[in-house]
């Protein structure tokens, strides 16, 4: 289990990172379309070339992904704590 564990976790890892360079794609794209192509079409515009579409601003991406807040290691048993059943296999044998 705890190996089946540590590839999922892997998995998990892999795509947020993905997930992370797929944002900064897009928010990049957005820049270059804002800083770039759209200033060049109102210029067209202003020439007089018009399509009669209304172009739609797309909108950045500022939503973060969740944070995974239970790693492996919280799942690992503390040896300095006992549980219930190491205690009672450690507790004194006392006569009746």
């Amino acid at each position: 289990m705890h190996q089946r564990l540590g590839t999922f976790a892997g998995h998990l890892d892999n795509v947020g990172r993905k997930l992370e360079q797929s944002v900064k794609a897009y928010n990049d794209t957005i820049g270059s379309l804002e800083s770039r192509v759209l200033p060049n079409v109102r210029n067209i515009e202003a020439l007089g070339a018009d399509s009669g579409k209304t172009l739609t601003k797309p909108k950045s991406i500022d939503i973060t992904a969740r944070e995974l807040k239970l790693i492996a290691d919280d799942l690992k048993p503390d040896p300095a704590e006992k549980t219930s059943a190491d205690k009672e296999d450690s507790d004194e044998i006392r006569p009746n």
